[in-house]
């Protein structure tokens, strides 16, 4: 019997995906979009890094900051599934994100909190959620999946590819280290590519075409045998 923090039958059909992981398609598919629309996603995060800044200033910390930059960046998510699904998208679309504000912002307040405590009891329960919870914001933002099963269903996808994401995830954070060393103004490219290889990944794995099961073959039947 697996183990389950929520009841997540209702997305049997989202949690039961298979997928393999394809870090340089999506990397490389992630700068395309980048580089499809520069200055709006530069913007974006401008916006981003100065909404960190005040939430830093205020003395939150990074609890607070999960509650402002998650309802962001699944704006910027939710365009780019836009743009991977045949559509076009706006500046204005970055802020898609606010109209499910509350379960973005409690999944961005639990989320961090569960991976603070994990951190703290060893470590490596920590490093295993921070992969394990690597789709739900996008699964909140694009499916409506309430914050807690979004973290479920996140957390049962990633766990059958986890090494996989793992050094995916590792490959995100080491382009925005990179991305922060010259004054953190190389920021204002690493973080939306990062965020657009994100989504190209969500989107592999979560936009899948309905599999068709094979038709029964049934053996004739010759009486008088």
């Amino acid at each position: 019997m697996s183990f389950s923090l929520a009841d997540i039958s209702k997305y049997r059909d989202l949690a039961d995906v298979q997928y393999e992981v394809h870090m340089e398609d999506w990397l490389r598919e992630g700068w395309r979009m980048f580089a499809s629309n520069v200055g709006s996603f530069m913007g974006i995060t401008v916006i981003m890094i100065a909404a960190g800044i005040v939430v830093g200033l205020t003395g939150i910390g990074k609890l607070g900051l999960g509650v402002i930059i998650v309802p962001l960046a699944a704006g910027v998510g939710l365009s780019c599934l836009q743009h991977l699904r045949g559509g076009g998208f706006g500046f204005q679309d970055f802020f898609q994100g606010f109209r499910q504000f509350v379960q973005l912002a409690l999944y961005g307040l639990v989320t961090n909190i569960a991976i603070m405590v994990g951190m703290i009891l060893l470590i490596v329960p920590g490093v295993y959620l921070m992969v394990a919870y690597f789709f739900g914001w996008l699964l909140v933002a694009d499916k409506g999946i309430d914050f807690w099963r979004a973290m479920e269903v996140s957390r049962v996808v990633a766990h059958k590819r986890w090494f996989s994401l793992f050094g995916f995830l590792l490959v995100l954070m080491l382009i925005n280290i990179i991305g922060a060393i010259p004054l953190g103004l190389g920021l204002l490219i690493t973080i939306p590519w990062t965020l657009c290889a994100s989504t190209k990944a969500y989107h592999d794995v979560f936009d899948q075409p309905p599999r068709v099961k094979e038709p029964e073959t049934v053996q004739p039947i010759h009486p008088g045998r």
